[in-house]
């Protein structure tokens, strides 16, 4: 594999330029290697992927080689807000600790108990502070979720589901905060990959969303959201309802 072609990949709306092995990518991806092998057979040595970021692509190029990626680290906000926490996970509410388990914390369950099969190193987490936004950390997972979904990297899929999952289980709620997790529903629900029937993103996200939907309906952005989105609303409902019945 690094003995053969090195092929550069122009990526984003400033056209940057990434030179990677050409038989990785082959050995990763078929669909983006037809597309390398199809640009060297015809003498070119570089193709443009104008539809993906430069961070999205550099993860990529990292698992590419290594077989795992590093998330974004979470912003830090300076501007002074009230912090309030709502909730750290359902599964630690002590109401629902005692006793019969209730629809909600087996639905926490199910959720924490996805298992996505993975070779990866955990990564060491960041704590959570007030102040952090995790809007990018999300995100980052998610781009590279719907990269591998296009180019049909099936490992790859698992590994970014299964590092937003884990940071999911440990996310604590800021009543101020919450609009970080709403962008990412937003974006699990903007591309047509997630037209028709739901991705394995989307059963990600929503199942969470439902298990903290109490605090979730505290934020004007959430509801905005829901109207936004008409399969985004359903498939929470859905998730919500299996609360109740």
């Amino acid at each position: 594999i690094l003995a053969s072609e090195p092929f550069t990949f122009l990526v984003g709306e400033n056209k940057k330029k990434f030179t990677v092995h050409a038989a990785l990518i082959s050995y990763h991806s078929r669909p983006l290697g037809a597309v390398v092998n199809k640009h060297l057979l015809e003498a070119k040595v570089s193709c443009l992927l104008e539809d993906v970021d430069e961070d999205t692509f550099v993860r990529f190029a990292q698992y590419a080689y290594t077989g795992d990626y590093f998330s974004a680290n979470p912003e830090i906000v300076l501007e002074k807000a009230q912090h309030t926490t709502q909730n750290r996970s359902p599964v630690l509410q002590k109401s629902e600790t005692t006793g019969f388990k209730s629809q909600r914390k087996q639905l926490w369950e199910q959720f924490t108990r996805r298992d996505y099969i993975v070779l990866s190193s955990p990564q060491a987490r960041t704590k959570q502070e007030p102040y952090h936004n995790y809007t990018e950390v999300f995100l980052c997972h998610a781009r590279i979720y719907m990269f591998a979904e296009k180019y049909n990297i099936e490992p790859l899929k698992a590994l970014s589901l299964h590092k937003l999952q884990q940071i999911l289980i440990h996310y604590v709620i800021y009543k101020d905060r919450i609009e970080d997790f709403v962008s990412l529903l937003r974006y699990s629900y903007s591309l047509p990959a997630s037209q028709g029937s739901v991705n394995s993103l989307g059963l990600l996200v929503t199942q969470y969303a439902a298990c903290v939907v109490e605090e979730l309906g505290k934020s004007h952005t959430f509801f905005l959201a829901l109207e936004e989105s008409g399969p985004l609303g359903k498939d929470i409902i859905k998730q919500v309802l299996w609360r109740v019945v």
